[in-house]
């Protein structure tokens, strides 16, 4: 029984993803940026596409159709939750079945579980997508029976998906980049013979289209991160004493230790056989990256914040174990061992669930005690609110908005920011939403999505 397991883990894999998908949809869906793109989709019946990401639109359309199709709220956040599952076993099977790369696929498995415990519950990191689309995107550029029939074709979605990761997130880069170098550095056997000019076009083109973005499509928030780079002047030498790195220590031992083994065998595989550039590329870009985003967010954040950048790491050490050191076992010992390394990590993922679930229970209390008062419209300020528990503010008025209306059957408007008296002027507002973000009369809203009944003005607590 669990040899037939072993034998089609990423089957299994995704199917108890899709059931925590399922279980904890409110988990996933009620929390931050999730949360936004929801009220997004709801308010306008259209995609919510952010900073220029439209790559997003592969799953923002699940939660989309299920509008149009006039089903329930509650199903709508389910679609939108079980739609990531989906979208990352599709890919996995049409490199796995359609395009015939085993190794690609089994690499996009391990991607998806990995280093993955918080993010699978915070699902918007666009990053995680824009990375499962670049294993695609080998795997059409590495020999298959497809670029063969329809070689033009395959070329020009080639271009297509290039052009998508460029806007889907700045970071997509480094492991574009560190994988071209590692097909550069494979010897020209049948699994790695590329053209490799092909290959060095498609790159220069990625190049010229990437710096295009960085010039005449700037987004503030997308500064903003690349302004934190500027910590490793301000916090030169002194890169080593920062808590993040303390931070991911901790974790490395607790959460993300097969990942540590996994490198630690390359390693010592790449000295056994002196290929000793291959250990130069996965060290120094492992190495590398996580110096360069931990020293962006010196104190830390988040740990689910942290891991959507950890998760591309993982690419730096998952592509040399696949297509190098896996090899050198056994190969009826391929499947166990991935399957081993996979039920460990939905260990952990499962695990995760607990935090997202108190934030959740104490939102849930919240409403219940403020339901029978006779002002129910809150601007509260942050005294009362348990960042420990709910991580951060900013987006608490869309998931007030879809915990009541889901669970209650009625939209409440409550709103946790720092400065009450900042929204002072919008207390008389008596028939519209207050977020922090924007003020949207009730009139404007759709009234399947959004029953607010109350109008009472705002209180101030």
């Amino acid at each position: 029984m669990i040899l037939k397991l072993s034998k089609n883990v990423g089957l299994f894999c995704y199917t108890i993803l899709f059931i925590f998908a399922v279980i904890f949809f409110k988990e996933r869906t009620i929390f931050m940026d999730a949360s936004f793109i929801m009220f997004s989709i709801a308010k306008d019946s259209t995609l919510a596409i952010q900073n220029f990401r439209f790559g997003s639109a592969f799953i923002q359309l699940f939660p989309l159709i299920s509008l149009k199709l006039g089903l329930p709220l509650e199903k709508i956040i389910l679609s939108y939750s079980v739609g990531f599952v989906v979208f990352f076993s599709l890919i996995y099977s049409i490199i796995k079945y359609l395009i015939k790369n085993e190794s690609l696929s089994n690499s996009l498995l391990l991607y998806n579980v990995l280093i993955v415990s918080g993010t699978f519950y915070w699902i918007q990191s666009e990053q995680i997508q824009g990375s499962a689309l670049l294993l695609l995107y080998f795997a059409l550029l590495m020999p298959n029976h497809l670029k063969e029939k329809w070689p033009a074709a395959v070329l020009a979605f080639l271009y297509l998906l290039l052009f998508i990761l460029v806007f889907i997130h700045p970071i997509i880069i480094f492991p574009l980049i560190f994988f071209n170098l590692f097909l550069y550095l494979s010897p020209s056997s049948d699994k790695f013979k590329i053209d490799k000019q092909e290959l060095i076009s498609l790159t220069l083109y990625f190049l010229v289209v990437y710096l295009i973005k960085l010039v005449f499509f700037k987004h503030p928030y997308d500064s903003q991160s690349m302004g934190n780079l500027k910590n490793l002047i301000t916090l030169f030498p002194y890169y080593f004493d920062i808590q993040s790195n303390k931070n991911f220590l901790y974790n490395l031992f607790t959460d993300y230790y097969l990942f540590g083994i996994i490198f630690l065998v390359n390693i010592g595989f790449y000295i056994l056989k002196s290929s000793w550039k291959k250990l130069s590329l996965m060290v120094i870009f492992s190495l590398g990256y996580f110096l360069l985003i931990n020293v962006s967010y010196p104190e830390g954040a988040n740990k689910f914040y942290m891991e959507s950048y950890y998760v591309q790491l993982s690419l730096f050490v998952i592509i040399p174990f696949i297509f190098d050191t896996l090899p050198q076992i056994k190969i009826k010992y391929h499947y166990p061992l991935l399957f081993a390394i996979v039920l460990i990590r939905l260990v952990h993922i499962y695990e995760a669930h607990r935090p997202f679930k108190e934030r959740l229970a104490w939102e849930r209390s919240y409403l219940t005690k403020s339901q029978n008062g006779s002002n129910k419209k809150i601007i509260s300020s942050l005294k009362d609110f348990p960042k420990d528990k709910l991580f951060d503010n900013w987006a608490t008025a869309y998931e007030f908005w879809l915990l009541s209306t889901i669970e209650q059957k009625s939209s409440r408007s409550v709103i946790f920011i720092e400065d009450p008296d900042k929204l002072l002027w919008a207390t008389p507002k008596k028939d519209a939403f207050v977020t922090q973000w924007g003020v949207f009369e009730y009139k404007d809203l759709p009234a399947q999505y959004f029953k607010f009944r109350d109008t009472n003005a705002y209180v101030i607590r």
